[in-house]
C-alpha cells in the first residue's frame, strides 16, 4: 500500500451496496472534523471521505453502516478534490478504498457493541 489512512468519524448517510460486474462494492461517506485556527479562535471544519469497501466484507457490513454510525476506516486514498459550494464556502472530498472497517457501536438495542470485520487489524503485529 503506497499510502495509508485511518479515519474516525460518523457515517453521513445510509450505505449503498452496488453490483460492479461480478463484484459488489459498498459505498458510504464518513465525516470527520478538523480543528482550524481562525481570527476568532478555533473552529471545527468537516472533511468528507467517500469510502468504497469491495467484496464480501462490504456485503456483510451493508446492514450495519447507516447514517450516524461511528466508524474507523483503515484504507488508502484513491483521489482527492476540493470544491466551492453555492454559498462560496470551500470544501474537501477525499475518496478512500477501505481495507478494514471497525464499527464503534450500535444504537439499535440501546447497547454499544464493538465489531471488527476481520482479524487483520493494523495492530496485530504489535507485541504488547
Amino acid at each position: 500500500m503506497s499510502n495509508s489512512l485511518t479515519i474516525s468519524g460518523n457515517v453521513g448517510q445510509d450505505s449503498e451496496l452496488k453490483d460492479v460486474g461480478a463484484n459488489k462494492v459498498l459505498n458510504f461517506n464518513v465525516g470527520s472534523n478538523v480543528n482550524i485556527k481562525t481570527d476568532d479562535g478555533y473552529q471545527d471544519k468537516p472533511i468528507w471521505y467517500q469510502v468504497a469497501l469491495w467484496g464480501r466484507q462490504g456485503e456483510a457490513l451493508a446492514q450495519y453502516i447507516k447514517k450516524g454510525t461511528p466508524v474507523t476506516v483503515f484504507g488508502e486514498i484513491t483521489d482527492a478534490a476540493g470544491y466551492v459550494d453555492k454559498a462560496n464556502i470551500a470544501h474537501s472530498s477525499i475518496r478512500v478504498k477501505a481495507h478494514n472497517i471497525k464499527l464503534h457501536g450500535s444504537k439499535s438495542n440501546g447497547k454499544a457493541e464493538n465489531k471488527v470485520t476481520s482479524d487483520d487489524s493494523p495492530n496485530d503485529d504489535i507485541p504488547f
